[in-house]
């Protein structure tokens, strides 16, 4: 081997043995250790959700048009009263009120019976009833001549009619301006037997009927019934239990307030707070239905949980 590539092969030998030292694939160094403190891997923590907050209480009163059943309580005094009269009264009862809504129908006549809850034995028991009613306003008598009747009218000669009908007849046939109330004795005659009826004077037959009158019931605020309640077996019919409780108070005026902001039209009346009082809690919870003298409605207390 000549002196030149001795020395070549001396130097790709050092060469080789530099690089094995640097990579601690060979030398003395050996392989290297890592000392390093390794960091531990970190789990996402949820963040809890808030607690439902309780929100104000409110009771709420809903408008029912359908079945009312369950325990029902009678609110108003008066409405209360007029059954009781009725129900110790040989005929029928006629009222009226001044009510909070416009062109009022009274409640009872939904109903074909009822049975009355009031504490006094006397008045206890199940009632058929006969209601009508609706709202109150003058009404205008008329009559207009007729050509022919039917085969099955009854035509009757006004000198046949008790004096004050025929009053009220002859003023109507010569156009003169004569109202009734409807709830009234000659009212009811009016609206059950002129109206509708032939009636013969001096030849003529003539056919009774009310002159309609634009608005005249539409801003009337009065109610009127004309109620009889006659006992009957509990077995013969179906209807409310109607209940007269002694109402708290508290819970007086809390319904007060409640009906009180209510249109009629409106589905509900309520009256909110931040707490409803314990004596308002416990009569929604022991009662179904409330009924007014125009109105049924469901009764519940409502907590908003928020």
């Amino acid at each position: 081997m000549s002196e030149r590539t001795r020395r070549d092969l001396l130097a790709g030998l050092a060469a080789a043995a530099g690089l094995a030292g640097c990579t601690g694939l060979g030398g003395s160094g050996g392989a290297r250790t890592d000392t390093s403190t390794p960091v531990p891997s970190r789990t996402p923590t949820a963040t809890p959700s808030p607690s439902p907050t309780p929100g104000p209480d409110t009771l709420r009163l809903t408008r029912v048009d359908g079945v009312v059943d369950g325990r029902t309580v009678l609110y108003p005094e008066l409405l209360r009263s007029w059954l009781v009269r009725a129900a110790r009264s040989e005929g029928p009862i006629r009222v009226t009120t001044t009510v909070s809504v416009p062109m009022p129908d009274p409640v009872l006549t939904r109903f074909e019976a009822v049975t009355l809850e009031t504490g006094d034995e006397a008045v206890d028991g199940t009632y058929a009833v006969d209601c009508e009613g609706g709202t109150r306003y003058e009404v205008l008598v008329g009559a207009r001549s007729v050509e022919s009747v039917p085969e099955d009218a009854t035509v009757t000669p006004l000198s046949a009619l008790a004096e004050r009908r025929r009053e009220v007849a002859l003023a109507a046939l010569g156009n003169e301006r004569v109202t009734v109330y409807p709830e009234t004795e000659l009212g009811e005659w009016v609206r059950e037997a002129w109206f509708g009826g032939y009636f013969r004077h001096d030849g003529t037959v003539y056919r009774g009927e009310e002159v309609r009158q634009t608005d005249a019931a539409f801003f009337s605020e009065t109610l009127w019934m004309v109620l009889s309640l006659s006992s009957a077996p509990a077995s013969n019919v179906d209807g409310p239990t109607l209940r007269f409780p002694e109402l708290d108070p508290t819970v007086r005026a809390f319904l007060d307030e409640a009906l009180a902001g209510r249109e009629k039209d409106e589905e509900e009346a309520e009256r909110t707070v931040d707490a409803l009082p314990e004596s308002v809690r416990s009569f929604a919870a022991e009662t179904d239905h409330l009924l007014t003298q125009t109105t049924a409605f469901e009764v519940e207390a409502v907590r908003v949980v928020g």
